[in-house]
């Protein structure tokens, strides 16, 4: 669970200064704004899904597994081509993302 605590670790950083708003710094905070819609859609497709090991579970984790795979993919795009501190962190929030999806459907 250390995603959700570096992504707003990375939001107080990104908070506390004030660079001036170029492109690529831009496509930086854009970035950092998917992820967290993508660590949110992962919340919302876990805690809110069916019976584990029912074909409506399989049905919801399918919907909520794209979703966030697209915004993650989005995240890693803008997160490459983005500049800002910490940027890393959110490059790697990309991966971690669906990773954790694909994790909690093969512990159900």
């Amino acid at each position: 669970m250390a995603n959700p605590a570096l992504i707003f670790w990375v939001w107080v950083e990104r908070l506390k200064q004030r660079p001036a708003m170029s492109p690529r710094n831009v496509l930086g905070w854009l970035s950092l704004t998917l992820a967290t819609v993508a660590l949110l859609i992962f919340f919302i497709g876990v805690g809110t899904s069916p019976k584990a090991a029912t074909p409506a579970f399989d049905r919801w984790f399918t919907l909520w597994f794209r979703i966030c795979l697209v915004a993650s993919a989005a995240t890693l795009v803008l997160g490459l081509a983005g500049t800002g501190k910490r940027q890393w962190i959110v490059v790697l929030s990309a991966f971690i993302t669906p990773l954790s999806c694909v994790l909690q459907k093969v512990l159900e």
